[in-house]
């Protein structure tokens, strides 16, 4: 019998307190979501997982999905989006190297980019 295997991924929703997203993947592909409070994390991936046994998945990887780590500068009340990083451990520095280059805006790090970053 041939492999197939589906990935279940798990992340938090923003703009919510605590809101969680488990979604079934195949092939970068969502197959289904299910969305709920977070201390309905284990229930979710059960679902996710029945759910892929039912689709005809022989394996289910499961992976926790972590959000990027946005450098906004605040300037005369405009806010800019200048640099995104994977982590936090990769954005920390880098705001230092900000505020020591710029001392005139503010910098800060944000899990949420502004809205003109993600069109490009």
């Amino acid at each position: 019998m041939a492999r197939k295997n589906a990935t279940i991924e798990s992340l938090h929703i923003w703009g919510t307190h605590s809101g969680l997203q488990v979604r079934v993947c195949y092939r970068g592909r969502i197959l289904r979501s299910w969305e709920g409070p977070s201390g309905t994390r284990e229930d979710m991936r059960q679902k996710a997982r029945d759910f892929a046994r039912g689709a005809g998945f022989t394996h289910a990887n499961g992976r926790s999905l972590s959000a990027a780590v946005y450098v906004q500068m605040t300037r005369d009340g405009q806010t800019e989006t200048v640099d995104q990083f994977d982590t936090m451990a990769q954005a920390r520095p880098m705001l230092q190297e900000y505020r020591l280059s710029d001392p005139t805006g503010r910098y800060y790090l944000s899990r949420r980019p502004c809205a003109h970053w993600a069109t490009r």
